[in-house]
């Protein structure tokens, strides 16, 4: 089992932290990222990483926005892009915005089964 996560903090603007990893991560793993309650994001299901498409699943603070928590730009940006690979007609409005850290985690069958 191979997987990684990628973590995009708002107002960082560089290249995602990432980690490589052996087995699903765990509750713990994801809240050293995000500490709220987890929430999977809606229509984030595809994410380009160094030069290739891969399905994904995204998370972000559920309670994000309601806390004040920063605007996530790189992640917004790339939440749009997911959306209309996969669903334009089912997009978000375009007002909405992706807040606070958001983790990325993509990897082989099994390692997206088990998440």
């Amino acid at each position: 089992m191979r997987g990684t996560m990628l973590v995009y903090e708002p107002g960082n603007d560089d290249a995602p932290i990432v980690e490589h990893l052996d087995a699903a991560p765990t509750l713990e793993q994801l809240k050293a990222h995000i500490p709220g309650w987890l929430e999977k994001v809606p229509g984030f299901s595809l994410d380009r990483h160094d030069g290739r498409w891969r399905k994904c699943v995204a998370l972000c603070d559920e309670e994000g926005k309601l806390k004040g928590l920063p605007v996530n730009e790189q992640a917004t940006i790339r939440w749009r892009i997911a959306q209309l690979r996969t669903k334009p007609q089912n997009m978000a409005p375009l007002n909405d915005v992706l807040v606070g850290p958001v983790v990325v985690l993509y990897g082989d069958r099994e390692f997206m089964e088990a998440l």
